[in-house]
């Protein structure tokens, strides 16, 4: 058995445990582990299933053969670890711009910003930053209009002549006190 898929069962097995005494809460059902127990030897199986065929292809190769094959792989891994080195100098500097305009963006959002390249991700940075700049514009002219939203107000409650008669003497009282036009409309003005 694969030492990732034994350390990934003993983890669940001691998520599993609770101290003596209490009922167990089982964050994992037994289906659901026996899932996760068929997908992680499934997903192992094919791995090794494509490192075998990759066996086979090299034992039928010759030694020229294998010299260009290996070259190929180390190639391929060089410009994988060049495009994410890329990346990240990319979302590094997307990050700076970002802060050095007081914008602060998730990684999430990062992500979306950073594009191919350098002249790519520097054209979407623009782009956000001009954004950026429009909204907190119409905010704050928002903001500024003066329409500030008031709080309701006792005079604000209306009260209907169902629950005018449903009211004690007191709050019939306090309703002419505090709301003398509408305890006026209700009673006729009494």
């Amino acid at each position: 058995m694969d030492k990732d898929l034994k350390m990934n069962l003993q983890y669940f097995a001691e998520e599993q445990e609770e101290p003596k005494g209490e009922e167990p809460k089982l964050k994992y059902s037994d289906d659901d582990v026996n899932k996760i127990v068929q997908e992680k030897i499934a997903k192992e199986r094919a791995k090794r299933e494509a490192e075998i065929e990759e066996a086979k292809k090299e034992a039928k190769m010759t030694a020229d053969q294998k010299r260009e094959h290996e070259l190929e792989k180390v190639t391929q891994a060089k410009d994988e670890a060049l495009a994410k080195l890329l990346h990240r100098d990319l979302v590094d500097t997307a990050r700076t711009k970002f802060n050095e305009a007081n914008v602060d963006l998730t990684t999430d959002e990062l992500e979306l910003v950073v594009g191919a390249d350098e002249d790519t991700t520097n054209q979407n940075i623009e782009v956000v930053k001009g954004m950026v700049e429009r909204l907190s514009g119409q905010v704050k002219d928002e903001l500024l209009k003066g329409n500030t939203p008031k709080a309701p107000t006792k005079n604000d409650i209306q009260v209907t002549a169902e629950q005018f008669d449903a009211m004690t003497s007191q709050e019939r009282m306090n309703l002419a006190k505090e709301q003398p036009e509408v305890f006026n409309k209700i009673t006729g003005g009494i």
